[in-house]
């Protein structure tokens, strides 16, 4: 044989051994290192007064069709995890620009408050669900241009600051009832698209509230020795968004009715 036929040969070969080494890895792990499930609190009667929760969504708002999705989607998230002590929040900067202020940026957020009041409006609470988090532009000399500080990672660092009492923050608009975010506890980060599925919500804080699983921390470092700071659940691709990019075909993985296999520990 030549050595094209080989490199055609391995070629075609690639593939496939790739999915038979992934899968004998997978088994052997498997078996030889059980799952830990951790331990959770029995959260039935719903999120208590000391856990409660705010779920963000960082975010840019670029048109309104954006955020009337987006304020559609915060609906949905609350919908979907109805409880007296979790509350539901946008994080939002502006796009990009080349100066601070633009012509458009008072309408968008001015739409946005809008929505949120709406929702509070709709769903009456004790305390009101829906927030508003928006952060005015910073110039940013590396990337010659006025955005919002450090991006989606700078939003989430500023409202961590912000529950814990910083007045300084870029989050120049607020809305919504103040006065519950000094007793918040923990954060539910979601990306715009991103689903929070029935009640997952009062399972992740129930898991992160367990004595056994609180985070400890080194008093010199300020590292993290025992317990947990942060737990990210698996992501999955929806069956119906799977197809909509070469992307998304390519990341999806299996999106059928196997359920069963997902019970166990993914290598």
């Amino acid at each position: 044989s030549n050595p094209i036929q080989v490199i055609a040969v391995g070629v075609l070969t690639l593939l496939p051994s790739t999915a038979v080494a992934v899968n004998l890895v997978n088994w052997g792990i498997t078996h030889i290192l059980s799952p830990r499930v951790l331990s959770r609190l029995d959260f039935q009667d719903g999120i208590p007064t000391d856990c409660q929760t705010m779920v963000v969504i960082p975010t840019l708002l670029t048109d309104t069709e954006e955020i009337d999705s987006l304020l559609q989607q915060l609906e949905l998230h609350f919908l979907r995890n109805t409880d007296p002590h979790l509350y539901f929040a946008l994080l939002t900067d502006y796009a990009d620009a080349l100066n601070q202020h633009m012509p458009d940026d008072d309408a968008l957020v001015s739409r946005t408050q809008a929505g949120i009041t709406a929702l509070n409006a709709k769903y009456k609470q004790d305390n009101p669900p829906f927030f508003l988090f928006h952060r005015a532009r910073q110039w940013n000399a590396q990337q010659e241009s006025w955005i919002g500080w450090e991006r989606k990672r700078g939003k989430l660092v500023e409202f961590n600051h912000l529950l814990r009492g910083d007045t300084t923050t870029s989050y120049t608009v607020q809305v919504g009832d103040l006065s519950v975010l000094p007793h918040i506890k923990y954060v539910i980060t979601l990306d715009a698209d991103s689903i929070l599925p029935e009640e997952s919500a009062c399972r992740l804080i129930a898991t992160l509230a367990h004595p056994l699983n609180r985070a400890e921390y080194d008093p010199l470092t300020g590292k993290v020795v025992a317990g947990y700071a942060i737990l990210q659940p698996r992501t999955e691709v929806k069956p119906t968004s799977a197809n909509q990019s070469l992307f998304t075909q390519i990341f999806a993985g299996e999106v059928g009715l196997d359920l069963y296999t997902r019970a166990v520990s993914d290598v």
